[in-house]
């Protein structure tokens, strides 16, 4: 499939993305260092399952560990708000127009379509191992992932099946002789009382003390939470009873500025909003049980040595809408920032000991390429731009982005929103459906996206800017879409 830049700023083929692109900074960038001599830097990330941007205030350990020694973007997104497309986006860099990958299921989408489109032959896993990293994945990979393969790249296999549980759950695994008898992988399924949050972040654990110390490692660690029906352990079920009331200004609203499908929305009701009262509760309480485990991380990488060689990544693979827009509570298909926005934060000692905020806009296609410069590994040409300029305390003035691409498709299962393109900028979120309506929304002034600006003569001509971006980056555009 055809590529194109995920930078607005201008459009480059992927040869040329790393200069043109605004990837290449205007400063030397010194070296990774690490207190053992030769050792290059390990790479983990803790990514939770629809966890939106305004949470981590409630996970202590996160603030601690990682917000208080790294850098916080407080602008990271998604370009596709759908769990496998922004997985399939992290693993390889690219949008989901490159990888083909657009919803959860095929056609276009799943672990199914991932590997038969070819996308699983070069991700930031092959890269790695390729260049002599100890890899392993623990947790979730794609939905519709059945278990019959072990994808290219990974040492260590630890997935969930298909079907994503916090009690109950089965796992593939390939790294545990005595639970496969001999075999090479297996289906391991767990008792009803264990819960998969923990059992996983003992798996991670030990995956890091027994990755060989001569060599680096890369830690893919996925809980299912705080994801629906976000069941939390048992033991904290309750904890957040006391949680303040959420009454945003777009909470169960639209306006009469907003496209004819919007408008159409059904109201949410007493029972709507009961369940978003509850959802979000339920989430904030699964995110106790990640919490800990970020806790239990951290120290096995401070017992082996690793601590301060190792980028810590932590982050969401997109957002809900908790009743927004009259959406029910665990909508995410949508462009509204509610999706699209993200947690993110990064900590990485040797240049982050300091905690910052940074502003700069971070999509999910920048993670794998910032992974590879990180670690000095070629990577084939991504859609996204490397972000280790910005991490650097002393780095400069870096040439940046100042907007991105989103893309969406309203098929399998069909979304109350038609399929879409768009341009969400640093103060303008511009889109354009499949039935022809647009939306222009300052986000400045209207963080809730309320106001449709698209009709206001006076906004007429960051509306023409913007979708020209939009026509420009939309190639190819979602199956059936055609961006007028």
């Amino acid at each position: 499939m055809a590529a194109v830049a995920a930078s607005v700023v201008v459009t480059v083929d992927r040869s040329e993305a790393r200069s043109a692109g605004g990837a290449a900074p205007p400063v030397t960038m010194p070296r990774p260092r690490s207190r053992r001599r030769g050792r290059r830097p390990s790479i983990v990330l803790i990514l939770t399952d629809d966890q939106r941007w305004d949470t981590l205030w409630s996970m202590p350990v996160v603030r601690r560990l990682l917000v208080d020694h790294g850098v916080t973007f407080a602008n990271a997104f998604v370009t596709n708000s759908d769990c496998c497309p922004s997985r399939s986006t992290i693993l390889t860099g690219n949008y989901s127009h490159t990888t083909g990958i657009y919803v959860n299921r095929p056609p276009h989408g799943g672990a199914v379509d991932f590997r038969r489109y070819g996308d699983d032959r070069s991700t930031i896993a092959t890269w790695l191992h390729a260049a002599g990293y100890h890899t392993g994945l623990v947790g979730k990979y794609l939905n519709g992932y059945h278990g019959r393969y072990i994808p290219p790249g990974w040492d260590t296999w630890d997935a969930f099946d298909w079907g994503f549980h916090y009690y109950g759950f089965r796992l593939y695994e390939n790294d545990h002789p005595r639970a496969c008898h001999g075999r090479r992988k297996c289906a391991v399924s767990y008792p009803p009382r264990f819960y998969s949050t923990n059992v996983l972040a003992g798996k991670a654990v030990r995956f890091i003390r027994r990755a060989p110390p001569s060599r680096p490692l890369f830690l893919y660690y996925a809980p299912f939470a705080p994801h629906l029906p976000a069941t939390p352990e048992h033991r904290y079920v309750g904890a957040f009873s006391n949680l303040p009331p959420y009454h945003p200004a777009n909470l169960n609203r639209v306006t009469a500025s907003q496209p004819a499908w919007l408008r159409r929305t059904p109201d949410l009701r007493r029972r709507g909003l009961s369940f978003v009262r509850r959802f979000r509760r339920r989430q904030y309480e699964t995110l106790i049980s990640v919490d800990n485990a970020v806790r239990r991380i951290v120290a096995a990488l401070r017992r082996t040595g690793r601590l301060h060689s190792t980028m810590i990544v932590f982050a969401s693979d997109n957002g809900v809408e908790w009743g927004s827009h009259r959406f029910p509570a665990a909508v995410k298909r949508t462009p509204y920032d509610e999706s699209i926005r993200i947690p993110l934060v990064v900590r990485y000692d040797p240049w982050t000991s300091t905690p910052r905020v940074d502003h700069h806009l971070i999509l999910n296609t920048d993670w794998a390429p910032t992974w590879a410069a990180l670690a000095h590994v070629p990577d084939p040409g991504t859609e996204g731009l490397s972000f280790l300029p910005l991490l650097h305390a002393r780095r400069g003035r870096v040439r940046w982005r100042d907007g991105f691409l989103v893309e969406g498709w309203d098929k399998h299962p069909a979304t109350a929103d038609p399929s879409y393109c768009g341009v969400r900028a640093r103060r303008f979120m511009y889109t354009e459906y499949g039935d022809g309506s647009q939306e222009l929304y300052d986000t400045r002034t209207d963080p809730g996206e309320l106001h449709n600006l698209a009709r206001v003569p006076a906004d007429r001509s960051e509306l023409e800017k913007l979708h020209a971006q939009m026509l420009r980056d939309c190639r190819p555009p979602p199956p059936g879409f055609h961006p007028r």
